[in-house]
């Protein structure tokens, strides 16, 4: 298989989808939602779990395969999950980023067949765990990016641009999301009601080392709206109160709020 025809060739289809009618009625559909005009609920699938499995990609080379896994992914959930995520006009370049959270190791067992895992934790105890947690530290990986925005330009830079998208924007800022995944789900919950004022010390602590990174990264010209994609723009939001719950809720079961 010629590797470069075919990434071309999905480059020429996704920018088929972007500039679809049932694109743009999304794009709509996501402005209303997000001005709280909406007529229906937004549906979106998350597939990185099974980001393996889910796209099934062809490319040998390395390279290639990074490409033809940021057009797949965009192409196979329109066409075939077929849930309310808008597909871009463009290609996107996730600013390669390191990070060490918490200055601890989060620990996972991945299934066999890589569908599910079970986390280890870090944490099992709030009220005596706490002070293993140190404040996280960000790599911005210039060089990486760059090839990245290189590769993209020489490929496919005629039909489909490329554009820096800072994922960490998505998912990782969420102040609960590392805390469950240094305590495990089932510990987090019960640290809600047994050890509540740790618990939101902990995600207090998540939202300081955030502000800071957001800072930081923004100097290094490497942290970038998330509003540039629509879809994400409208679920950050929901992610972020889907996220703050369990803080509400910590609260009021304690009769705080």
């Amino acid at each position: 298989m010629n590797e470069k025809e075919y990434l071309r060739d999905l480059a020429k289809h996704q920018l088929e989808l972007a500039f679809s009618a049932r694109n743009e009625e999304l794009k709509k559909e996501w402005y209303d939602h997000n001005s709280l005009k909406g007529k229906r609920p937004m549906v979106v699938f998350e597939e990185e779990t099974c980001k393996d499995e889910f796209l099934q990609l062809q490319c040998e080379d390395r390279d290639a395969r990074f490409l033809e896994a940021q057009m797949q992914q965009n192409i196979k959930a329109f066409e075939f999950i077929a849930d309310d995520k808008v597909i871009p006009e463009y290609l996107k370049i996730p600013v390669q980023i390191q990070s060490d959270f918490f200055g601890v190791k989060q620990k996972r067992t991945v299934a066999t067949e890589k569908l599910g895992y079970h986390i280890e934790p870090v944490l099992q105890d709030l009220s005596e765990d706490l002070v293993k947690l140190k404040p996280s530290e960000f790599h911005f990986d210039r060089e990486a990016t760059e090839h990245l925005e290189n590769l993209a330009a020489d490929w496919l830079g005629d039909l489909l641009p490329a554009r820096r998208v800072n994922t960490l924007n998505y998912w990782h800022f969420t102040p609960t999301q590392h805390v469950g995944n240094l305590m495990g789900m089932e510990n987090m919950f019960l640290a809600m009601y047994e050890h509540r004022m740790n618990f939101i010390n902990s995600c207090s602590l998540s939202s300081t080392i955030w502000f800071g990174f957001f800072a930081g990264k923004k100097k290094k010209d490497c942290c970038m709206p998330m509003q540039a994609t629509i879809i994400w723009a409208a679920e950050a939001t929901a992610l972020t109160m889907s996220c703050l719950r369990p803080v509400l809720f910590a609260l009021q079961i304690h009769g705080d709020i």
